[in-house]
């Protein structure tokens, strides 16, 4: 299989500013669905794609929570 390597969202992007994913309670761990391709030291719920990571409850299949990193400056505007 291959693995595309995505860095997720990135808790220091804001300058001056730590602004860390948060954190689920036990019982939500229980019911979210683990990363298979975590690595070690990764939150094994974390699911990371390109400035964007997702936790996701296994069950419901919907988002704990979101989180993104954008820079509006870099934007492409769309005509």
């Amino acid at each position: 299989m291959e693995r595309h390597v995505r860095s997720g969202y990135k808790r220091g992007f804001l300058n001056g500013f730590d602004i860390p994913l948060p954190k689920l309670t036990a019982e939500q761990q229980a019911l979210a669905a683990k990363n298979q391709v975590a690595e070690s030291g990764d939150d094994p719920f974390e699911l990371k794609s390109h400035h964007f990571s997702l936790v996701v409850h296994a069950k419901r299949k919907m988002a704990f929570f979101t989180a993104c990193n954008i820079d509006g400056a870099n934007a492409k505007r769309q005509s």
